[in-house]
C-alpha cells in the first residue's frame, strides 16, 4: 500500500501510468450491544462514535479507505447523501457523556456512574479476532483516543467461533468487524 501510495504520485507514476484504484465495498466497524446497561444511553453511544479517529485509521492502517456514514457503498443510488460520517470530536464525546451521568467522581481518570445501586467504571470490552493486524492496529487508535475522554477500552482477542458465540448470546460489550 505505501510504496503504491508513493509510486503513484512520483512524476514517472503521473506520467506514465494510470493508477486507478476502483471502489469496492469492505468495511470495518464496531458494534456495540445497546443492551448492556453500560450501552442504554443513546448520548453513551453517540459519545463513543465521536471517539474513534477514522482520519487516522485510513491514514495509518487503510490508507485507500474512505469514510462513510452507514453499510452501503456510496455510489448506490438509494444513499443518503446528507448523512455525514461521525469525526473525531472527544470535547462533544466528554459532553455527551457528562449528559449521560458519567463523570469521574473518584478522580481515578476514567468516568462512572451508578448503575443499579452501584458504581459501575466506564470501561469497555472490545472484542477483536486474533492475528488481525488491521483489528488490532485500529483498536490501539481507538483505545488511545477514548482514553482522552475518560473511556478505558480493553482490546480481548476472541477467535471467530467464539466471537459469533459471544455475539449471539449477546453476552459482550463491543466487538470489532
Amino acid at each position: 500500500d505505501d510504496q503504491f501510495k508513493e509510486f503513484k504520485n512520483t512524476e514517472i507514476g503521473k506520467a506514465n501510468f494510470d493508477t486507478y484504484t476502483p471502489p469496492y465495498l469492505g468495511y470495518a466497524y464496531y458494534g456495540i450491544n445497546t443492551q448492556n446497561p453500560k450501552f442504554t444511553d443513546k448520548r453513551t453511544r453517540q459519545a463513543i462514535t465521536h471517539l474513534v479517529d477514522v482520519n487516522e485509521i485510513i491514514n495509518s492502517v487503510k490508507p485507500f479507505a474512505e469514510p462513510i456514514a452507514g453499510p452501503f457503498h456510496p455510489t448506490r443510488p438509494y444513499i443518503n447523501k446528507d448523512l455525514e460520517p461521525r469525526k473525531l470530536d472527544i470535547e462533544k464525546a466528554k459532553s455527551l457523556l457528562a449528559a449521560a451521568g458519567w463523570k469521574d467522581s473518584n478522580d481515578n481518570g476514567t468516568v462512572d456512574q451508578m448503575i443499579d445501586g452501584e458504581r459501575v467504571e466506564l470501561e469497555v470490552e472490545l472484542l477483536i479476532t486474533p492475528n488481525n493486524k488491521v483489528s488490532t492496529s485500529i483498536g490501539l487508535i481507538f483505545k488511545n483516543e477514548a482514553k482522552k475522554a475518560g473511556v478505558q477500552i480493553n482490546l480481548t482477542e476472541k477467535d471467530n467461533s467464539a466471537l459469533v458465540a459471544q455475539l449471539r448470546s449477546r453476552d459482550y460489550e463491543m466487538f470489532s468487524r
